[in-house]
C-alpha cells in the first residue's frame, strides 16, 4: 500500500508504511503547520516511524515537541497547551500488521478531510532541506493527569477507593492505572489480551478475570487508549449506548451523538446527532458546544474540559466514580433495553451508491429521521439507519429490534 493510497476520511493508516513515508510525511506538515507536538504508540514499528516523521520536520527548519509514547488524547491536550498542531503515530484498534498517523489542530480537535487532502497534496512536492529544526522531549503527564482529577472532581466530591478494578489494556497506552491508582481505586490486575481492538469478541479474557476475581468493574482499551469498553461486575459487557445514558444524567445536555447511536439515549439529555466518525462528533462538539460527545457503537467519549479528545483513561474514572455506591449491573437494570442489530455489508463506491438509492426509496415509504450521514428512518415503526462507511469499503446499516423476521425482512431490502 503506497503513502497516497493510505490517507483516509480521517487519518492515515495502511500495512508497509516505511521510515522514507513518514519523512516526507514530517516535511509536508512541517511546511503546512509549522513546529509539531508528537507522539506515538508502543508498537516498535511507531518508533521507526517516529524518528522518520522527525527527520523531516526538522529538515524544514521546525521543532518537534516529543511526548514519547503516550495515548492520544495527551497528544490532543498537548495540541492545546502549546499552541501548536500535533501528530499521534498509531494505528489505534487495527492489526498489529497497520501502522498510523493522526492529526489535531491547535484546538486538539481531529483534523478534518479537506486538511487532510491538503497533506495529502503536499506529501507530492519534492521539499529540499531548508533548515535544522531542534527536536526537545517534553513530559506533560502531571498536567495530562491534574486535568482528569478536575473533570473527575466536577462530578464526585469523593475517591475511588474500595473499588476493585481489572484492566485490560491491549497492549497499548493506557493512563488509566496511574489514574485509577491517584484516585484510590484498587487495580486487582492488568492483562493484556490479544488484539488491539476491544470488540465483544475480544473481551472473553477480561470477562473470565472480572468473574473469577469478583471485582466490581473490567475496562478494556484500545491501542492508543482513546476508546473504553466496560465490563460489569458480572463478567458482562455493557452496552455503549447503556454507558452514553448513564454519562448523560451527570453531564447533562447537550450530549453529541454519532447518529448510529441508539435512539434510547434520547430519554436521557438533550442530543444533537453528528456523522460517525470521531473528528464529526468533535467539530460538532465545538459548534454547539455541546457538554459531552459520544459515539456508543465504538466507545468513544468526549469531555471538552479535558480534551477536544475521546480519553479511554477519563471515562474509565467517571464510570468507576458512578459506581462507588452501586454496582454498574444494578445500574444497567434500570435503564430501558438496547435492542439494536447491525450489520455490513462489502461495498465499494458504486455498491454504496446502489444501497444508498435503496435507503432513500425506504425513507420516502417509512418516513426520514435524519440525512446528516445516510439515512436515519423508520422502517415498519423502527428506527433504522443505512450509510457508506467514510473508512473502508464497507455499508453498513442497523435497526432497533430484537424480532428476527423483522430484522431479515428489513437486510432483505438490501439484498
Amino acid at each position: 500500500m503506497t503513502l497516497i493510497e493510505s490517507f483516509k476520511s480521517y487519518d492515515v493508516r495502511g500495512v508497509g508504511l516505511s521510515f522514507e513515508d513518514a519523512v516526507r510525511l514530517g516535511k509536508a506538515f512541517a511546511r503546512l503547520y509549522g513546529n509539531v507536538v508528537l507522539g506515538r504508540d508502543n508498537k516498535k514499528s511507531s518508533y521507526s516511524l517516529s524518528r522518520g516523521f522527525i527527520k523531516g520536520v526538522l529538515s524544514q527548519g521546525m521543532n518537534v515537541y516529543d511526548l514519547g509514547k503516550v495515548p492520544t488524547d495527551l497528544v490532543s491536550f498537548a495540541s492545546k497547551h502549546y499552541g501548536l498542531c500535533s501528530c499521534m503515530i498509531t494505528a489505534s484498534h487495527l492489526g498489529y500488521e497497520y501502522d498510523g498517523f493522526k492529526f489535531n489542530y491547535v484546538t486538539g480537535a481531529s483534523f478534518m478531510s479537506e486538511d487532510l487532502n491538503n497533506l495529502r497534496d503536499a506529501i507530492l512536492i519534492d521539499y529540499n532541506d531548508s533548515g535544522s529544526g531542534v527536536c526537545f522531549e517534553k513530559d506533560l503527564r502531571p498536567d495530562y493527569f491534574n486535568s482528569m482529577k478536575n473533570c473527575y472532581h466536577n462530578f464526585f466530591d469523593y475517591d475511588l477507593k474500595g473499588l476493585r478494578i481489572v484492566l485490560d489494556l491491549k497492549g497499548g497506552v493506557s493512563m488509566a492505572p496511574e489514574l485509577l491508582s491517584m484516585l484510590n481505586a484498587d487495580i486487582i490486575s492488568v492483562i493484556n489480551s490479544n488484539g488491539p481492538d476491544p470488540k465483544e469478541s475480544n473481551l472473553k479474557e477480561l470477562s473470565s478475570e472480572v468473574v473469577r476475581r469478583g471485582v466490581h468493574l473490567g475496562i478494556a482499551f484500545d491501542c492508543d487508549a482513546d476508546r473504553a469498553v466496560f465490563v460489569d461486575d458480572k463478567g458482562r459487557k455493557v452496552n455503549g449506548n447503556h454507558i452514553t445514558c448513564l454519562l448523560a444524567k451527570r453531564y447533562g445536555s447537550p450530549v453529541i451523538a454519532s447518529i448510529d447511536a441508539s435512539s434510547i439515549i434520547e430519554g436521557f439529555a438533550e442530543i444533537i446527532y453528528s456523522r460517525v466518525g470521531d473528528p464529526n462528533v468533535l467539530d460538532a462538539l465545538i459548534n454547539t458546544n455541546g457538554v459531552l460527545g459520544v459515539e456508543p457503537p465504538s466507545g468513544h467519549y468526549t469531555d471538552p474540559n479535558h480534551a477536544l479528545c475521546s480519553s479511554g483513561a477519563l471515562f474509565s474514572s467517571i464510570i468507576a466514580g458512578l459506581i462507588k455506591d452501586e454496582s454498574l449491573s444494578s445500574l444497567v437494570s434500570e435503564l430501558p433495553e438496547v435492542r439494536l442489530y447491525e450489520t455490513a455489508f462489502e461495498a465499494d463506491d458504486d455498491k454504496k451508491e446502489f444501497y444508498m438509492k435503496i435507503a432513500m426509496n425506504l425513507t420516502s415509504i417509512y418516513g426520514l429521521i435524519s440525512d446528516i450521514d445516510g439515512f436515519k428512518f423508520y422502517y415498519k415503526g423502527m428506527p433504522a439507519g443505512a450509510r457508506g462507511s467514510g473508512t473502508s469499503d464497507k455499508f453498513r446499516l442497523w435497526i432497533e429490534t430484537d424480532n428476527k423476521d423483522l430484522i431479515n425482512e428489513f437486510i432483505g431490502e438490501f439484498k
